[in-house]
């Protein structure tokens, strides 16, 4: 099993200095890190309850994903979360 370490940082503006060097120093620490493996599962887990939930066309495919956002494991969690977000936001109008 290919171990690699979890990579992402937060992006909000509404993460604080402090917030951001703690984040850094988790990553640092060498049991922070999971499988390509099991991040791939865990993400088909959430798209399959996406497209068994939400309305058609709110998510793209994989295949839209990697050449809208680009391969990366964090591009899919992106277009996962837009889906939800999408979602909610239909389901309020």
């Amino acid at each position: 099993m290919t171990e690699r370490p979890l990579n992402a940082k937060p992006t909000s503006s509404a993460v604080t200095d402090a917030e951001s060097e703690s984040f850094e120093d988790l990553l640092a620490l060498p049991w922070v890190t999971t499988s390509a493996e099991d991040l791939d599962e865990a993400l088909g887990l959430i798209r399959m309850a996406i497209e068994m939930t939400c309305p058609a066309g709110v998510l793209p495919s994989r295949e839209m994903v990697d050449g809208l956002y680009g391969p990366e494991p964090i591009r899919e969690a992106e277009a996962l979360a837009k889906a939800i977000i999408a979602t909610v936001e239909k389901l309020t109008e």
